[in-house]
Parts: C-alpha cells; sequence; structure tokens
C-alpha cells in the first residue's frame, strides 16, 4: 500500500457551508449568531403580540407609549440593548408568520442568508 496520509495544509470550509442543514451538503452545526438571533426574535414576537408580562407591559409604556412596535425607531438615547433588539426587529419584518416558533424562524433565516 502506497501514499501518504499526512496533509501540508489544513482544508478550508466555509462557514456558511458547515453551518447548513446535512440535507444540503453541510454539517447540520448551529449558527451561533444567527441563533442568538432567532432566540431574540422570540421577545420580538412577545412585544409585538403584546404577551402578558410585566417586561412587555414596560417595554410598551416606556418606549412604545401606544405606538405601532413594527413601525417604532428608536431614540438616539436609549440603551444599547434596545438598540439590538431594534435591529432584530428589522431582520425579521418579513417573516410573516402569525406565530413565531424558534426553530423555524431559524430554517427562515438561514434560507435569507443563503440567498
Amino acid at each position: 500500500m502506497g501514499g501518504e496520509a499526512s496533509y501540508s495544509k489544513i482544508p478550508y470550509a466555509s462557514w456558511d457551508k458547515v453551518c447548513s442543514q446535512r440535507k444540503q451538503g453541510g454539517l447540520g452545526i448551529k449558527n451561533l449568531s444567527l441563533w442568538n438571533r432567532v432566540c431574540v426574535a422570540k421577545l420580538v414576537w412577545a412585544i409585538a403580540k403584546k404577551k402578558d408580562g410585566l417586561w412587555i407591559h414596560w417595554v410598551h409604556g416606556r418606549y412604545l407609549k401606544g405606538g405601532e412596535w413594527w413601525v417604532y425607531t428608536p431614540k438616539g438615547d436609549t440603551s444599547q440593548y434596545w438598540k439590538k433588539l431594534h435591529k432584530v426587529k428589522e431582520l425579521f419584518k418579513d417573516y410573516p408568520k402569525e406565530d413565531y416558533k424558534v426553530k423555524e424562524g431559524y430554517k427562515w433565516l438561514l434560507q435569507e442568508n443563503a440567498q
């Protein structure tokens, strides 16, 4: 038997390819940056649907003040966390589902980033 099993270079793989689903030829590893946005989007939906909760009531009273969540733009003096939440909201504006599920949101966001 001949040949050598050592390689002189590490083969490179695209992170997008590694994180794509196995059906699409990837390894199925979760892209944690996207996964974080998808999990934060659950808060976006809670605010949009005015779910019953102390934090949701506070957000509506402090920031939205009766305004529409999907057209809201944060002011310059708001916290960095609130601005990041707003960026996730903008990312998911075109996600046309009534109810939000993290797993479905992740699949949708993967497809959006693949295009």
